[in-house]
């Protein structure tokens, strides 16, 4: 049984080294992650491959967690967002939404913001440097990352405990 739990916390060793860094916001147990690209719809894929979505923001703290502990540390570039506007929507600041489906029920746009500044801007990103939100196209100055969030389903957390419950028995035996 030794042997089996030695293997066991071998191969989570070898699996976490080449895995990308995860952070877990501990107000909604949410987990988080970048992934390189420079395109919003590209973001968005990488996202849902990683059984995510491009992040939906929800409240204040929410915000503040994610810009000061998974993007401002990392990169010093604007991160795409989940936030996308429906083409044909009232422009500028009409018919935005999350690619999760949640509902838009927060807001953390910079000053004079969403404007269509640069022509037709139906993307979100986090401003570098800011926390603040900025509309943008796909199209004129790319993000280099986008930041993921996933979402853990109740079965996953209970099915997490009880691996960690059985390890914790057979280190016992």
């Amino acid at each position: 049984m030794k042997f089996f739990t030695i293997l066991v916390l071998a191969a989570t060793f070898v699996a976490s080294s080449f895995a990308q860094a995860w952070f877990t916001n501990p107000a909604n147990g949410h987990r988080y992650t970048l992934v390189s690209t420079q395109y919003w719809h590209e973001a968005e894929a990488q996202a849902v491959t990683l059984g995510g979505h491009l992040a939906s923001i929800n409240s204040q703290q929410e915000n503040d967690w994610v810009y000061n502990v998974v993007i401002y540390p990392i990169t010093g570039l604007s991160v795409w967002i989940g936030l996308y506007q429906e083409p044909g929507q009232g422009e500028p600041n009409g018919g935005w939404g999350w690619t999760s489906g949640e509902p838009l029920v927060f807001t953390n746009w910079l000053e004079g913001e969403p404007n269509n500044g640069g022509g037709v801007e139906n993307f979100g990103e986090y401003f570098y440097q800011t926390g603040k939100w900025n509309d943008t196209s796909n199209q004129v100055i790319p993000s280099q990352y986008g930041v993921v969030e996933v979402v853990p389903e109740p079965a996953t957390i209970a099915v997490l405990g009880l691996g960690l419950l059985a390890v914790v028995k057979c280190r016992r035996h």
